[in-house]
């Protein structure tokens, strides 16, 4: 079963990172939503494996075959990530580990845990979320980054570290996420098709609101407000907005925002509106949702490969134009025309039957 709220919000989520990732290569300029697509998509990815694993449930899909079918997934989002980083960010990023990484091996762990009582993986992620800055600290977090991008070198243990704490998406913090959205959809919609909380739904959203409001409130008090955030001390790393690093307060108020709109998106969509309301919008919404994988490598490959492919034939560097290759208006008309563009071609592959990376991953593991 779909629901209207899921859809609304993993296309949200990708117009979000489309949009922030043409500004930032093409013209230098970083969004101010930036930092918000990625938690809720990798959020979602983890409720989504929730309302799979019911849908299958209520089939009788043996409990070995799920668990099979879960890690073949996985298996299949890990290695689509490298594939990724090789295509599109060129060979030498590989170990970049990118949000697809992180959410195969979300769904691995996923696949074999499902069972783990909700308030277990509530804690396992609460721990992830916690010991995140510690670790940052521990390993020497900015060693491993130069001018702001992850810059490992290609030994053992520099790629473990960025697997697990230093990466653009390590375990810890992110895969607090996935794994948040499991546990809490699990509280809300059961492990049977024919289950569902309101209290817990309604619940979760007070405490999301509660996080954000306690977010705002530490990006205004005047210690904030008179801090140096460029400085390295223990203060400011704590109260600045980062997302590389995760610091404290980025993860507090994603983790907020995300259940908040899990919820509020929830209520509104599926629970008050009678499902006849703007069709047009739960249309849109679906397309994208149910292409939302495909969104997020086409994207990558339709505004970078022309700048790697314009450098290499002028005899220049391969990123010389990256983040330098117009203005900000352009970048976001850009970004605009592609969504509209993507649309169109999704809408003509469902017309036509035609396959995606969907499509391929269902017909490899299932």
């Amino acid at each position: 079963m779909r629901f209207s709220s899921i859809d609304a919000l993993r296309t949200l989520s990708i117009f979000i990172m489309v949009l922030v990732h043409f500004t930032e290569n093409l013209a230098g300029v970083t969004p101010a939503i930036a930092g918000l697509g990625a938690p809720m998509f990798m959020f979602l990815s983890g409720v989504s494996f929730r309302l799979w694993l019911n849908g299958r449930a209520a089939q009788q899909l043996p409990d070995d075959s799920l668990t099979k079918i879960a890690v073949r997934r996985g298996l299949f989002v890990f290695g689509l990530g490298f594939f990724f980083n090789i295509v599109i960010w060129l060979p030498e990023d590989v170990f970049n580990w990118d949000v697809l990484t992180l959410i195969g091996v979300a769904l691995m762990g996923l696949g074999v845990i499902r069972h783990a009582p909700a308030p277990i993986l509530l804690l396992i992620c609460a721990l992830l979320l916690a010991l995140t800055p510690v670790l940052q600290q521990v390993v020497d977090w900015g060693a491993y980054w130069y001018d702001d991008y992850f810059d490992p070198d290609l030994t053992l243990s520099d790629v473990t570290l960025g697997f697990l704490v230093v990466g653009y998406f390590p375990v810890f913090p992110w895969l607090a996420f996935p794994w948040l959205g499991f546990a809490l959809s699990t509280l809300v919609f059961g492990s049977r098709a024919d289950q569902f909380s309101q209290t817990t739904l309604r619940t979760i959203g007070w405490i999301g609101l509660g996080g954000l409001l306690l977010t705002g409130l530490l990006m205004l008090v005047p210690l904030v407000a008179s801090l140096d955030t460029s400085s390295n001390t223990s203060a400011a790393r704590l109260l600045r907005w980062s997302m590389f690093p995760a610091s404290p307060l980025y993860l507090l108020g994603t983790v907020s925002w995300t259940i908040f709109a899990f919820s509020f998106a929830f209520e509104w969509l599926d629970r008050q509106l009678p499902p006849t309301r703007f069709l047009r919008f739960r249309q849109l919404t679906s397309t994208f949702s149910r292409r939302s994988l495909t969104a997020y490598l086409l994207h990558h490959a339709v505004h970078l490969w022309p700048l790697w492919l314009l450098a290499t034939y002028q005899g220049l560097e391969t990123t010389h134009y990256w983040r330098q290759a117009t203005s900000v208006p352009v970048a976001v008309s850009l970004a605009v025309a592609f969504l509209v563009l993507c649309y169109f071609v999704f809408q003509w592959l469902d017309k036509t039957k035609r396959p995606a990376v969907e499509e391929l991953m269902r017909w490899l593991t299932d």
